[in-house]
């Protein structure tokens, strides 16, 4: 067992929330080391959405493994404890999609800048 899921299953955490969207195994990365580990969980709650995910961390109902732009805000204030700061998901790829018929649409493109924007700054912040 490497040293990454002794450190993850050293928190045997009562309750562990997941969304609909994570399965029994979660692919662990060890940004330290670079070694990648499957961990199997046994999740006690699951839930549909990110925001609902976001409430039940935020009102100490589980340890959970979620995307740091979701949380980022709650451990700077101080409202959440990042346990295993060192250990990450699977990245997670954003689509952005719209049906539009001939030329895009300006409203369309000023979207995709606000969004690219605004990933680009809480990017940024996480490496300061």
């Amino acid at each position: 067992m490497s040293q990454l899921c002794v450190e993850f299953s050293l928190l045997e955490p009562e309750v562990m929330v997941t969304g609909r969207w994570q399965h029994t195994e979660l692919d662990l990365l060890d940004t330290q080391t670079g070694k990648r580990q499957l961990y199997s969980i046994d999740s006690t709650i699951k839930t549909n959405t990110l925001p609902t995910l976001r409430e039940m961390i935020l009102n100490h109902m589980g340890v959970v493994l979620c995307p740091g732009l979701l949380v980022q805000a709650d451990i700077r204030a101080e409202r959440l404890v990042q346990v295993l700061p060192e250990v990450h998901g699977r990245a997670w790829h954003f689509y952005f999609l719209h049906q539009y018929m001939g030329d895009k649409p300006i409203h369309i493109s000023r979207f995709y800048q606000l969004i690219c924007y605004h990933f680009n700054r809480v990017a940024q912040s996480e490496s300061v």
